[in-house]
């Protein structure tokens, strides 16, 4: 089985500056379908299709520090996160990063599902 093969889902998600400007240019302008949408204490973040299994997600810094400090306890993320979903959870990014990342944070069940967090090398700029 090849990696493209044990990816089941891409996300791409977009911490913005311009949260509402963001949105109203990637769902008004590009004319990408919302898949979903949150806006809460704890910040925003919108769910853009791109394709059956790819997703894009501008999240504002609060919904940023969120998702960081229930995934990880501490911000680590940047500006642009990727994420692969697979059936072995970890495997898409065992193959991608290949022996390249460290790992934030092991395995852990959330209101995402199952997740592991892997920095990328510090040549890639996500």
């Amino acid at each position: 089985m090849s990696m493209l093969d044990a990816i089941h889902e891409v996300r791409l998600v977009l911490t913005v500056e311009r949260f509402d400007e963001a949105v109203q240019f990637y769902r008004g302008r590009l004319g990408l379908p919302v898949v979903e949408e949150r806006q809460c204490a704890e910040g925003s973040g919108v769910i853009l299709a791109l394709g059956p299994h790819t997703t894009l997600e501008p999240f504002d810094a609060s919904q940023a520090d969120f998702v960081d400090q229930l995934e990880v306890g501490r911000r680590v993320s940047g500006p642009v996160r990727l994420a692969l979903s697979g059936q072995d959870h970890l495997q898409p990014c065992t193959a991608w990063w290949n022996g390249q990342s460290w790992e934030v944070r092991r395995q852990r069940s959330g209101t995402w599902g199952r997740r592991s967090r892997r920095s990328p090398p510090s040549w890639l700029p996500l």
